[in-house]
């Protein structure tokens, strides 16, 4: 009897063990109403964003540039956050993967009906022994969904660049124009004076007014579009960065440069984004994993050993066990073999996809932008011939051949053919975002 309590104080004191070891729950709270609150004061002066402007190498002062708010949106953005959350997660793949099999443990307490000592008191151990390599192989499985993660946090980055790229050249683009339309409304009302002073002297016709209304009309049409942008593109800033709109408005953008760098090399952009390109790669990453699960599989077969070493004491006669056994498979596997390697078809031919809409995605933005360069140098040269015939016209004002509702119309066309430059512009910026995004190589400075 006294043996059988001694195993029973100690399957209680193995127990205790085992509790005071386990780890306690730990509450992590999600409050829809408390992020909502915490959405509207976000801000790009938060100290969290001026740590990782420093790492960048940027002052918090000062005006923005489209590197800066990338930087700032590593800390202020959800769909970066989510991705390196994700990444820690496949990081605990390894640590998981890494661990060696548990230890069984049993007791057996048993009592005769009759005998001199009636108490059987006993216990054993369970180990299990891993055969081919399968610890070594679900730590490279492991490594590879953590190289598949990583891939996916510079995918994300990525396409945040993009957005704010984008949305940095929309924004600028739709003040450029607003300005080019007031100077065109100062234009356009001194060519309405002045045909308001030829009506008093009976100098002018009823077509010259249409004319004039109508340019009038187009043009604050036109006015009321960029300002509609204007607003939109400060949204789409502040949602590519994951701050409220309001923040964009309390920063100074930095213009882009007048010139934009030629276009490069088709061929070598396609190479560089097959071979390089974050999603790609990504891809690249998950044939990578699905060879790991094939290799586990293959290993499966192969039927883990099991010793249970233990000791009893039955009724009076101490006893030592030891029972080796393994599990084997009734199809050896075969059906999860079968289902690794069709995984790994899938991610062939989702590697080749994605390589393939890749060099399509660049050639088409590469055309875009070059197409664009193309424009741009157009639109030039017809505001060249504007003013050209802007200045030739003031002049045979000047020598008293010509009339002032003429020089007027002609500044107000120039103004006009100006204003599409910037438009050409800021469409080759936008060409050159895109090409950017698709090459996965940064191109704007």
């Amino acid at each position: 009897m006294k043996k059988a309590n001694f195993g029973l104080y100690g399957l209680w004191a193995l127990m205790a063990l085992c509790a005071v070891s386990c780890q306690s729950y730990h509450e992590l709270s999600l409050e829809p109403k408390a992020l909502l609150e915490g959405y509207d004061g976000k801000s790009l002066a938060a100290p969290a964003v001026d740590v990782a402007l420093e790492s960048g190498h940027y002052r918090r002062s000062g005006s923005w540039n489209i590197g800066k708010l990338e930087t700032a949106a590593e800390v202020t953005m959800p769909t970066i956050l989510r991705a390196k959350a994700e990444l820690e997660l496949a990081k605990s793949d390894l640590v998981l993967a890494s661990a060696s099999p548990p230890i069984g443990v049993s007791m057996d307490l048993q009592r005769a009906l009759s005998g001199l000592d009636p108490w059987t008191v006993g216990f054993s151990l369970d180990y299990t022994f891993e055969t081919a390599g399968k610890k070594g192989l679900r730590q490279i499985t492991a490594t590879r969904r953590i190289d598949e993660a990583a891939l996916a946090v510079s995918k994300t980055r990525l396409d945040v660049r993009k957005a704010i790229a984008l949305a940095y050249v929309n924004h600028l683009g739709a003040a450029e124009r607003s300005a080019a339309l007031s100077r065109e409304s100062s234009l356009l009302q001194e060519w309405q004076s002045a045909l308001e002073k030829q009506e008093k002297l009976g100098e002018t016709d009823r077509l010259e007014q249409f004319t004039l209304s109508r340019e009038r009309a187009v043009l604050d049409r036109d006015l009321l579009e960029a300002k509609k942008l204007g607003r939109t593109s400060n949204a789409e800033l502040g949602k590519s960065v994951g701050v409220p709109s309001s923040e964009m408005r309390a920063i100074a953008l930095e213009p882009l440069p007048d010139h934009l760098p030629p276009a490069p090399e088709l061929q070598k952009l396609q190479q560089l984004a097959a071979l390089s390109r974050p999603d790609v790669l990504e891809k690249l990453a998950s044939y990578a994993l699905s060879e790991a699960d094939l290799r586990l599989e293959i290993a499966n077969q192969y039927p883990d050993v099991h010793l249970g070493p233990g000791f009893s004491f039955d009724q009076g006669q101490r006893k030592w066990l030891l029972a080796p056994s393994a599990s084997i498979l009734p199809d050896l596997n075969r059906a999860g073999i079968a289902k690794a390697e069709a995984a790994r078809k899938v991610a062939w031919a989702v590697f080749l996809e994605t390589q393939t809409t890749a060099l399509g995605e660049v050639a088409i933005a590469w055309e875009e932008y070059r197409g664009s360069l193309f424009q741009l140098e157009n639109a030039i040269k017809i505001a060249g011939k504007s003013t050209e015939l802007c200045k030739a016209k003031s002049v045979l004002l000047d020598a008293g051949e010509g009339d002032l509702l003429s020089v007027l119309q002609a500044r107000y066309l120039e103004s006009q053919d100006k204003a599409w430059v910037a438009v050409a512009r800021f469409d080759a910026w936008r060409a050159l975002a895109e090409l950017e995004a698709a090459s996965g190589v940064k191109l704007i400075k």
